[in-house]
């Protein structure tokens, strides 16, 4: 979760990979960086376009994904 998804999605991206810009991040499937409201809006697009219907949360990371799941619950 941040408040500057481009920054942080650039950084990620020259931390992992050579030529890869934000926006590659931020339209990579398996990624959610932003808001709670981005990613949310992020993840019901993807249902929309997609067909996505659930998501995996790694175990380190249930607790910054609860509100994300309590925002999309209401969905």
């Amino acid at each position: 979760m941040t408040d500057d998804r481009r920054r942080d999605a650039q950084e990620f991206a020259q931390r992992r990979w050579q030529g890869v810009n934000a926006d590659a991040v931020l339209d990579m499937l398996d990624m959610l960086v932003g808001t709670i409201d981005q990613i949310s809006e992020d993840l019901r697009a993807r249902r929309s376009r997609l067909g996505l219907s659930y998501l995996i949360v790694a175990d380190r990371d249930l607790e910054s994904a609860a509100p994300l799941v309590e925002r999309l619950s209401g969905t």
